[in-house]
């Protein structure tokens, strides 16, 4: 309704792992809107289903940040040579994991076990905690403050929130953990490997889904998993 001059309206790899938990209306909502485009993709099968189940017909695509395209890659190295991301490794000449979680990872027990978990993989590399989002209930500086005393390895917070430079920060990382979708499909995408977090068993349904279709394999661990005491 808000595009009518657009003469073709396509959805690309929308993500709804949650729509058939919500409400009738807002599944409605969806499927009204949805109705009205010339194609729709999702980028997993569980949104697809969930769609079938309310009329409408979905093809299943690859994130858009699954396919960078022509220059990204060298943009990125670029961000990686200056700023924040050449900052990193040259405080860790050993190599870092790159480390994400959500602000209702924060509370002590759970920052406890992620440590544990940190501490298990480190492999003498440094920790380094950063944001991929920084919306309400997304990504928040403070747990992560409160998760570096914990560790007792070389660790330090990427304050920088420059799309370029978190994408340099994740492609030249020894490892990347975290419950970011995005931060997965990147680090895959340059070859690094990867490790999904949950905050509670089968909650990461959005990595889950994404995994279950186009990254067989991958792990999605819970904190006591994480920590090697599930």
């Amino acid at each position: 309704a808000a595009l009518r001059w657009c003469a073709w309206l396509g959805f690309h790899a929308a993500g709804g792992v949650d729509l058939a938990r919500r409400d009738a209306a807002l599944r409605r909502h969806v499927a009204g809107a949805l109705g009205q485009a010339d194609r729709v993709g999702v980028r997993d099968s569980v949104t697809r289903a969930a769609l079938g189940r309310l009329g409408v017909r979905a093809r299943l695509e690859a994130d858009a940040a699954a396919e960078l395209p022509p220059g990204a890659r060298e943009r990125i190295a670029m961000a990686g040579a200056a700023g924040a991301a050449a900052q990193v490794r040259a405080d860790f000449p050993g190599g870092y994991l790159a480390v994400q979680f959500s602000a209702d990872f924060g509370d002590d027990a759970t920052l406890d076990l992620l440590a544990q978990g940190l501490r298990r993989r480190a492999g003498g590399r440094g920790i380094v905690l950063a944001r991929m989002g920084v919306a309400p209930w997304h990504d928040d500086r403070e747990p992560f403050g409160r998760l570096g005393p914990r560790l007792g390895l070389p660790w330090r917070l990427f304050d920088s929130l420059d799309v370029w430079q978190t994408c340099a920060l994740v492609s030249g990382a020894a490892g990347w953990i975290g419950g970011s979708l995005h931060g997965a499909l990147l680090a895959r995408g340059f070859a690094v490997p990867a490790t999904g977090l949950e905050r509670a068993p089968g909650e990461g349904r959005k990595l889950r889904a994404w995994a279950a279709d186009w990254a067989p394999g991958f792990a999605v661990l819970d904190p006591r998993s994480f920590a090697g005491e599930g």
